[in-house]
């Protein structure tokens, strides 16, 4: 049976997200499907420009904790 191309842009995107460490919630409608997009070229080994690695590495850094000590007091 075909995979829909929603399943699969789907698949894709949770592939990349575990491999940057990105989290989802921080993706709007927009930003997820530059993300895809992106995602799309690396899987068929397209070489990506500047501007696709700097858009990767800010939705990285979204991610990290601004202060990682402020969580460290939450677990303790």
């Amino acid at each position: 049976m075909l995979e829909s191309i929603y399943d699969q842009d789907e698949r894709v995107l949770k592939a990349g997200l575990e491999e940057f460490d990105i989290n989802e919630g921080i993706l709007n409608s927009f930003t997820k499907e530059k993300l895809i997009k992106i995602l799309y070229l690396r899987r068929y080994e397209v070489p990506l420009n500047a501007n696709q690695i700097r858009f990767i590495e800010d939705l990285q850094k979204q991610c990290e904790p601004i202060n990682p000590d402020a969580i460290k007091y939450v677990d303790e």
